[in-house]
């Protein structure tokens, strides 16, 4: 499989046929790749076989350490993490037919918020988390936290009903050997809860190279077939996957005068935070995303994927 131009319309060079060098794809280990763009140094390539886009240039050992341990060191809004625990606390409810000894794991924990929301709602929680600060700050809190992936959990197969990756599977360098070990790790019949960002979303599509996403620390770009034969392949099957949430933020700035007059404009990250905000003061901007997640949802151009998968019953190991 190949191509000769870019999404982006520039045309293919060296560095793009340098980019096209055979090696396997981590999800299928297809060996057929093609250019879709090249963003400050970082080539992006897709998979021949299961299409998924990739990072095409390895993120050292170093580049981690450095990446997450800033993000260690951001400051959280106070208003931002109240309303996100609501929301976590919404979604815990959700997860209550699968509750039995009420254990559950959350993969990248950050500073534990959805921890803390779980624990006080009488799970017994878990989570793993890469950033040393930001892992020091949980356990501060009195929550059972693991410095590093999934790997250094030394636990039972079958220990967890609920695993919870909320923005992590994107940073994942080998997704699908950390999905398998999630696998063994979730009891049959257990709930396996992901979200990460739509490469097939409106805004994606309309900023191409600029979307934010695309940084360095990002290694995987799903959108909702990829990541279903994502969790397929590790031996999960769906219930629910779906698209949803637009960045008015990205959308404001690119249709918007202000992001050329002053380099003082709020980032579209900020803008989004304070429409969420508003939006949960105002049932008029309620019921607009209500409207606008139905029409994502059903044309799969929402900027996040939100992902139900079940470990079967009668299983126990990871699949062949």
């Amino acid at each position: 499989m190949s191509m000769n131009i870019f999404e982006t319309g520039v045309a293919e060079t060296a560095t793009t046929r340098e980019m096209n060098r055979l090696a396997q794809c981590r999800l299928c280990l297809s060996r057929e790749r093609a250019p879709v763009l090249i963003k400050e140094g970082l080539p992006l390539v897709r998979c021949g076989g299961c299409g998924v886009v990739f990072a095409d240039r390895s993120f050292s050992e170093e580049e981690r350490k450095v990446h997450y341990a800033y993000y260690g060191r951001k400051k959280d809004d106070p208003a931002a993490v109240s309303l996100t625990q609501r929301r976590y606390g919404t979604l815990l409810n959700s997860f209550s037919s699968y509750r039995t000894k009420g254990r559950l794991l959350e993969v990248g924990c950050g500073r534990g918020y959805f921890l803390e929301v779980a624990r006080a709602k009488g799970w017994r929680p878990v989570g793993t988390e890469l950033s040393a600060e930001a892992c020091d700050e949980a356990r501060s809190k009195g929550l059972e936290v693991v410095l590093g992936s999934v790997s250094e959990l030394s636990l039972a197969p079958g220990t967890f009903e609920v695993v919870v990756l909320f923005e992590v599977v994107e940073h994942m360098e080998k997704p699908l050997q950390e999905m398998r070990e999630l696998f063994q790790l979730l009891r049959p019949g257990g709930l396996l809860y992901v979200t990460t960002p739509n490469f097939d979303s409106l805004t994606r599509r309309l900023l191409k190279g600029q979307w934010r996403i695309i940084q360095p620390q990002h290694r995987f770009y799903f959108t909702g077939t990829t990541l279903h034969f994502l969790l397929r392949t590790a031996g999960f099957e769906r219930k629910a996957l779906f698209s949803k949430n637009l960045s008015v933020g990205d959308w404001r700035l690119y249709w918007s005068w202000d992001r050329l007059r002053s380099p003082k404009t709020k980032s579209p990250k900020s803008l989004d935070e304070t429409f969420r905000q508003k939006a949960a003061r105002r049932r008029d901007l309620q019921l607009l995303q209500f409207g606008a997640n139905l029409f994502f949802r059903y044309f799969h151009c929402g900027d996040t994927l939100e992902a139900y998968y079940k470990k079967p019953t009668g299983l126990k190991g990871v699949p062949a």
